[in-house]
């Protein structure tokens, strides 16, 4: 059952090269013990300005998507199906486009927690001379009783 689609245009970054090292600056803070402490400067990660902005954009269109449908927050495991269209032939990692896209669905609101996808279907990239973006379509992950009892009794045929 297709529970949410929806569209974002423009080119879908690959989130886990879109990181930089920032310095946190030396500084006075008040310790456990209630006494003034002086941190030393310390280095961390964090995605760069360019991802940040564009994940804002796109949760910013899949809310106002969400809320034309009326949907409700999912809450329930998926399958998270994404085409990702890009102009040219530069191939990207697949994963981190998706990855990308998961997070801004849970920063929009439309997924509770992007662990709750257990598949991506059948997503892929196609490269397109005139479209960059991505269709994504959210189905219902239920498997069947029936299914599930299957794979049991060959799970249990099959043990050494």
């Amino acid at each position: 059952m297709i529970l949410f689609r929806f569209i974002i245009e423009g080119r879908i970054p690959a989130k886990k090269s879109r990181h930089r090292v920032r310095k946190r600056k030396a500084r006075l803070v008040i310790g456990k013990k209630g006494n003034l402490e002086y941190r030393r400067d310390s280095y961390f990660i964090a995605p760069d300005s360019d991802y940040r902005e564009w994940e804002n954009r796109a949760a910013l269109i899949m809310r106002i998507q969400k809320e034309k449908a009326s949907l409700e927050t999912i809450r329930q495991d998926v399958i998270f199906e994404a085409i990702i269209f890009r102009k040219g032939m530069r191939r990207l990692d697949l994963s981190n486009s998706l990855q990308s896209l998961e997070d801004a669905a849970q920063k929009a609101g439309i997924i509770k927690n992007d662990s709750q996808i257990r598949n991506h279907g059948n997503s892929m990239q196609i490269f397109d001379q005139n479209f960059d973006g991505a269709f994504i379509e959210i189905r219902d992950f239920g498997l069947s009783e029936s299914f599930i009892k299957t794979m049991k009794s060959y799970y249990e045929k099959w043990q050494f």
